[in-house]
């Protein structure tokens, strides 16, 4: 009779994949890095949008334009110096807590506690001396910062030369920021795998005697990167000599983005002195044989573990999503929409094994900033009730959305809540509206409307006009609202999500008992359904100017946990929604 045998998975094999692991947490907490970055970048492209926009930039005498422009590239200087010390603040933790993480990797691999702890004293000493591809931290970000203010003047000197206007100057100051955030984006990643990299290092030099080298992992990098995938699998020895090769020894990261590893490759028992190794565990001493494996597929390995260990590597949706083929392998190592603060990091590290961090993130509640907070009290001191808000399963498309959230509308109005339940649906997370009363009421006030776009990282305008239909229109043009990107919109008495098709604009109907979805925009809508004034407001017999608020739908990502737990004083149950055949446009 044939019997079929398992393989049994080697010690390197299995220090591989939990390595492997491990860097999908690093790709959670660099997710919680680049929010923090980008909201930052965000304020200061605010602000110098709003000082252009005041100043009224293509008017100004040289003297004044040479006063403002110095002004500004000082506050380009401020918020690198800003990133500069976040950074090195938040990565200084991190490679702290990454150092005693990957020793208590090891060791667990292991079954045995053989690695040393690395002395505090040259922990200190290793993150002096952290370079970037020959240069520190400090010295990218501010050269991010000079590349960007002098980039800043040279597109404002040459626009007004020719002739731009002001608001062709702020579109291209968008184009200038966004590809600003990128570059930042990029130096996170690559700083947060470089510290990650020191802490290998650290942990290698403080215990030479268990290892006889070193392997390049690049297990995530092979649909990357050439420079990786030539490496992957090969070996080093302790003295930084190629094994059975001739490419030489180098430390990742190799390239922007670099996701591989410098795996340490143990010694045998035989290395290692022991003779009589019978008080060894017996499944330690069987995977402990010193071989090194070939190069390992994670696909493949993560296919065989359960659903449930899936979807905690990954999250639940994006795991669910490649086990059905709609997402790639590289795909659902976009851990963006999953990011993991240094506290929560820890939280995971200190887990007493590896795999109990599964429940340990789960068991981690919900963070939010003051300003959230500051928000949340304006309902509770109203006494709506709270309905947490979870995550979606799976992304919908916006038809989807569409068809979960709209109906007639049997509130007083519910156009503003519906509008951010949009965007938290477009954003990932799971809300229903129409809940009227007291929700509804303090939801769509101003003042409390722009206290949620007031939330750091979320991109929105307010402005002044004297006309609501004529300054609708003015916006919608001026402000260059990109082709097919969504935008928050409040004019008059209406709150819509809206966006430009081609060489119209449209706004989102989600109030209407039979007929929801993408309208054209005209005189006629602004005038009926969204009650902009046609002439100029007064009060008290004087003329005032009326207000409207624009905001970038994606950038309350950059917000998603403060604009959760907003959401749950408007997040209805079904069975307790106020729509219906019987409900109307309000």
């Amino acid at each position: 009779m044939k019997v079929n045998s398992i393989k049994k998975q080697t010690l390197d094999e299995k220090i591989a994949y939990a390595l492997t692991d491990r860097k999908i947490l690093h790709f959670r907490y660099d997710a919680h890095l680049r929010q923090a970055v980008w909201k930052r970048l965000n304020q200061t492209q605010k602000a110098l949008l709003n000082r252009i926009s005041a100043a009224g930039i293509e008017a100004l005498p040289k003297r004044e334009l040479d006063k403002l422009l110095r002004e500004l590239k000082g506050e380009i200087t401020n918020t690198y110096q800003e990133l500069t010390a976040y950074t090195d603040t938040e990565l200084s933790g991190f490679f702290m807590t990454e150092t005693t993480a990957l020793q208590k990797l090891y060791n667990e691999s292991v079954g045995f506690d053989f690695f040393n702890q690395v002395p505090d004293y040259k922990l200190k000493a290793t993150q002096r001396a952290s370079l970037i591809a020959g240069a520190p931290l400090e010295d990218w970000w501010k050269k991010q910062g000079n590349d960007m203010a002098f980039r800043f003047e040279t597109l404002i000197r040459q626009g007004l030369l020719d002739g731009k206007q002001t608001h062709e100057l702020v579109g291209d100051v968008k184009e200038l920021m966004g590809t600003s955030r990128r570059h930042a984006e990029t130096l996170v990643i690559t700083a947060v795998a470089k510290t990650a990299d020191e802490a290998h290092q650290a942990l290698r030099d403080e215990n030479l005697d268990l290892i006889k080298g070193e392997k390049h992992l690049a297990t995530l990098d092979m649909r990357t990167s050439e420079v990786c995938r030539v490496r992957d699998g090969l070996v080093w020895d302790v003295e930084k000599k190629p094994i059975d090769h001739d490419i030489p020894y180098k430390r990742p990261p190799l390239h922007p983005r670099c996701r591989s590893i410098l795996q340490l490759v143990m010694k045998s028992w035989k290395e290692l002195g022991f003779d009589n190794v019978d008080e060894i565990p017996e499944s330690t001493r069987a995977s402990m044989d010193g071989q090194v494996s070939e190069n390992i597929n994670y696909e493949n390995w993560l296919k065989g573990k359960s659903p449930s260990e899936q979807d905690a590597v990954l999250g639940k949706g994006k795991a669910d999503l490649w086990r059905r083929g709609v997402i790639t392998f590289r795909d659902m190592l976009d851990q963006s929409g999953r990011p993991l603060t240094l506290t929560q990091l820890n939280v995971v590290s200190s887990s007493n094994r590896w795999k109990d961090h599964i429940k340990k993130i789960n068991d981690i509640p919900l963070t939010y900033s003051e300003k959230a907070q500051g928000v949340m009290n304006i309902f509770k001191e109203k006494g709506v009730e709270y309905n947490p808000v979870q995550l979606l399963k799976e992304p919908i498309s916006r038809d989807e959305i569409i068809q979960k959230i709209s109906g007639g509308d049997e509130t007083e109005g519910s156009c503003a809540s519906l509008a951010l339940s949009y965007i938290g649906n477009r954003i990932g997370l799971d809300v229903t509206d129409y809940r009227g009363g007291v929700s509804c009421d303090t939801f769509s006030r101003g003042i409390n409307l722009m206290k949620v776009l007031g939330l750091d990282g979320v991109i929105f305008k307010h402005f002044y006009v004297p006309v609501e239909s004529k300054g609708a229109v003015q916006v919608l043009k001026n402000e260059l609202l990109e082709n097919d990107k969504e935008y928050f919109f409040v004019v008059g008495k209406h709150a819509a999500i809206v966006r430009k098709n081609g060489d119209k604009y449209e706004y989102l109907e989600l109030q209407d008992n039979k007929n929801n979805g993408w309208f054209k925009i005209t005189d006629k809508v602004l005038r009926d359904r969204f009650g902009a004034n046609t002439k100029h407001s007064t009060f008290a017999g004087m003329k005032t100017n009326s207000s409207i608020l624009l905001a970038e739908v994606d950038s309350f990502k950059n917000a998603k946990n403060d604009f959760r737990s907003i959401l749950g004083y408007l997040n209805t149950a079904t069975d307790k929604q106020q729509k219906g055949d019987r409900g109307w446009t309000k």
